[in-house]
């Protein structure tokens, strides 16, 4: 098996890319409270859920595993691929939807994030071709950065023609000896696929809690971590969403939960300075990592009213 390595940044901002081209805006998503669920073999974990800098690609989930736990499995016909950046490792696939075999879904496009490493086989050939129909088992992610995206889970999909089922490939690989050859014997494992619909496929979503409103009162009230701290170094890794910066902080004071003497925070682009001193509100990525909790929780302490304004309701 390659081993590819991978920071957490890279992970979870390699979502930001994608998303779902069915109008899904940040204003009619559901708040969410999960914790991402990546398979991934994890050398560094600095605890159980999964969150770490340091990730290696470990083996592939069963066939039986993705088809419970995707959260969508769709049956789409392939229109067409770019990568934002050259030296990305992923593109942004785009599909027409035809069918769901698993899940709601009715948009008429959806963007995959798909890492190279699921895309290309061992001849280095794309395993997409523009007009070919295809069948993915996608993982779901909300974030506070970009709302919705989605991925192939554990590299799980399908090439099809005429609902017959031409090839299962994993990570860029053809699999032998899957049983499934026609899209009704995929179906037929339909007591997966209810038994994950029953909990209608949450337990299977990753991201984070965040919230959309801009209300300091409601942002204090719903943030599990209220910290003043010091940015004193830029950590963002190269090749990641410029949207999105990650910064190493030392805590100087904590209002709410309980939050290392030093630690890293996910935050907006050009949001802060190091050197300066801000008032976060975050959720836990685990460890000692940390997402803003809205785009309106990393105020300034220079910045006297905002800040005198959170903190009326923080002293309550």
């Amino acid at each position: 098996m390659k081993h590819i390595k991978i920071y957490l940044i890279g992970i979870v901002l390699i979502l930001l890319f994608s998303g779902c081209t069915n109008e899904i805006t940040p204003s009619n998503i559901e708040q969410k409270n999960e914790m991402p669920n990546y398979e991934e073999t994890n050398n560094n974990v600095e605890n159980n859920n999964g969150y770490s800098y340091d990730f290696s690609l470990g083996e592939p989930l069963s066939i039986d595993e993705v088809i419970e736990k995707s959260y969508f499995i769709l049956k789409c016909n392939f229109v067409s691929t770019e990568k934002v950046n050259k030296q990305d490792s992923f593109g942004i696939y785009t599909f027409e939807f035809i069918d769901a075999i698993k899940g709601n879904f009715d948009a008429k496009k959806i963007s995959v994030t798909i890492y190279d490493f699921d895309a290309f086989n061992e001849k280095d050939e794309n395993i997409f071709t523009v007009g070919n129909e295809y069948v993915l088992c996608l993982q779901k992610s909300d974030n506070i950065f970009h709302g919705i995206s989605y991925t192939l889970f554990s590299g799980l999909c399908m090439r099809l023609e005429n609902s017959k089922i031409l090839g299962v490939y994993q990570r860029g690989k053809l699999l032998e000896k899957t049983g499934i050859d026609t899209i009704e014997s995929l179906k037929s494992k339909s007591s997966l696929i209810v038994k994950a619909l029953e909990n209608n496929n949450e337990e299977y979503m990753s991201g984070h809690k965040y919230t959309l409103s801009s209300d300091s009162e409601e942002i204090v009230k719903t943030s599990s971590f209220i910290v003043e701290a010091k940015i004193v170094e830029n950590t963002t890794p190269n090749g990641v969403s410029e949207k999105v910066e990650e910064f190493k902080c030392e805590t100087i004071k904590s209002y709410k939960g309980s939050i290392q003497d030093s630690f890293f925070v996910l935050v907006n682009a050009n949001s802060v300075n190091v050197g300066d001193e801000y008032l976060l509100l975050l959720e836990c990525l685990g460890g000692s990592s940390y997402v803003i909790s809205s785009n309106y929780s990393c105020i300034p302490v220079s910045d006297t009213e905002t800040y005198e304004e959170y903190m009326k309701y923080i002293d309550k």
